[in-house]
């Protein structure tokens, strides 16, 4: 083979796209065919001393022993500081042992900078010397294609690790967010929704989650898939109270081509972007009474059809429904079919209002503080006993979304370190705080602003009794005193 003809076949084969170790024995091989290759090897050098080691063997035996002895051979000859000093292919005749001739050759990798990043040590069959000038100029070419191959090749590498990277932190960052520990409130409402999610999670069992709007329904959906055995697969959500009545059926089973004006190509539905996965249907109730017979097939045969087409898909998806309705209700008006609430409410839970765990208000306030300190500069670090007081006071209509949305407001307005009562929208600062005030003299007001500072003290110091007596300047014996007196629940501030 022509030496043009055998650069081309090389660069083919350098530029694969198996890894760098695949395309190298494959290249040996083209030069055992060419060249009578009997073993060759790519050394690289690594670490700040530059040592050579072995990165791909061809036709070297695999203990380590014989390895160095090869190697040895190069070494002796002094053939691979002499390639690397001189940046050239060197041919040496190697030591005959028998009535046959071989040779050695070393050729540099040098990258476009100039840079040697290692050395390409070939072992040559020959009864004759090659042809020393040819040799030396096809194999620089080859050289600067093996460089070019360890170059791409660590790009690859570079950008899958990033890859990997990403999608380590996505999925610790999801297991982080959407797992029940993550979930916050230690509420008694709230721990009765943890404990259904302990007994729910590890099934396919589909479930059915009420709640108003804001109370985290998607969240807790996402924590169940999270926690189940399908977290490695898809978790689909639909908002079923989104879509146009008309598309509703197209999204969900998804539909073939020129099944409709504008399906010019087939689309998948949410059903098979979910296979293997969790299906999430969010606000439910808002269906059309004929999508939903055909949403009830799916789930009683677990088959369906696009639209416009006649296959049978199979359905091998855990379906968990959400709604802020009354579907009892929804029933009794005819909006809602029976036999699909009842093969949805296989396993109900119920997602309480903000205000009905009010003990928990405290808790998501700090959370959803810390999380915009964190996401955002600002100067706000707490958040005063009269602004708690009426955010716990509050009926919270948007609940927990609209509670993150009222902190977040806060500390983008607060001038200060302490988020007031001022700061507040107008409609809580107006809300009846939930505890009684003593109203009328100085004695009470004194009392009002002593409260507020042993609440600020033990809130900074989140509970621990001696830290806020020392912030206050007082022994932790009258802090206690007051702290009964007071009927103040230190544990909430934990």
């Amino acid at each position: 083979m022509g030496n043009l003809n055998l650069l081309s076949e090389m660069g083919e084969v350098l530029a694969g796209k198996d890894g760098f170790n695949a395309v190298m024995i494959r290249a040996f091989r083209v030069l055992a065919r060419e060249y009578g290759l009997l073993r060759g090897g790519v050394l690289l050098q690594k670490g700040e001393l530059k040592q050579l080691e072995m990165a791909v063997a061809y036709r070297l035996p695999p203990k380590a022993r014989h390895l160095q002895q090869w190697l040895h051979q190069f070494r002796a000859e002094n053939i691979l500081d002499e390639a690397i000093q001189l940046r050239q292919g060197i041919l040496r005749v190697a030591e005959s042992t028998n009535a046959e001739t071989s040779w050695f050759f070393c050729q540099p990798i040098v990258t476009e900078e100039k840079k040697v990043t290692g050395v390409l040590s070939l072992e040559l069959a020959s009864v004759l010397p090659p042809d020393e000038k040819n040799t030396r100029e096809v194999f620089r070419v080859i050289g600067s294609m093996v460089a070019q191959a360890l170059i791409v090749n660590q790009l690859v590498e570079d950008a899958t690790q990033r890859i990997l990277n990403e999608d380590e932190n996505l999925r610790a960052e999801l297991s982080e967010r959407y797992d029940f520990s993550h979930i916050i409130g230690n509420s008694g409402r709230m721990r009765q929704v943890y404990e259904q999610l302990a007994q729910i999670s590890c099934t396919n069992t589909t479930v059915l989650i009420s709640g108003e709007t804001g109370t985290g329904k998607e969240l807790v959906a996402q924590a169940l898939h999270i926690n189940s055995p399908r977290a490695a697969k898809p978790f689909i959500k639909v908002n079923c109270g989104v879509l146009v009545e008309s598309l509703v059926e197209a999204e969900l089973f998804g539909y073939e081509r020129g099944a409709f004006t504008g399906a010019n190509e087939r689309k998948a539905g949410r059903f098979e972007l979910a296979e293997g996965g969790t299906l999430l249907l969010d606000e439910i109730g808002e269906l059309s009474l004929s999508v939903q017979a055909k949403l009830l097939r799916v789930l009683q045969t677990r088959e369906f059809e696009r639209v416009g087409g006649t296959q049978v898909l199979k359905a091998d998806v855990r379906i968990i429904a959400a709604t802020n309705r009354n579907l009892e209700q929804e029933i009794k008006a005819g909006r809602f079919r029976a036999d699909l609430y009842y093969r949805l409410n296989i396993f109900p839970i119920i997602i309480p209002a903000l205000r009905e765990r009010r003990d928990d208000i405290p808790t998501l306030a700090e959370h959803f503080l810390q999380k915009c300190l964190r996401l955002r500069a600002g100067e706000a670090r707490r958040i005063s006993t009269p602004a708690m007081e009426l955010l716990i006071g509050y009926d919270w209509p948007g609940n927990v979304r609209e509670l993150q949305n009222t902190i977040e407001r806060a500390v983008v307005i607060a001038d200060g370190q302490l988020i007031q009562h001022y700061h507040l929208p107008p409609a809580i600062q107006t809300a009846q705080p939930i505890k009684n005030h003593i109203s009328g003299n100085l004695f009470a007001a004194v009392e009002r602003y002593e409260q507020e500072l042993l609440c600020d003290a033990l809130r900074e110091a989140r509970g621990n009794r001696n830290q806020a007596a020392k912030a206050l300047g007082i022994s932790e014996r009258v802090l206690s005193y007051k702290v009964k007196k007071y009927e103040i629940d230190c544990t909430q501030f934990k």
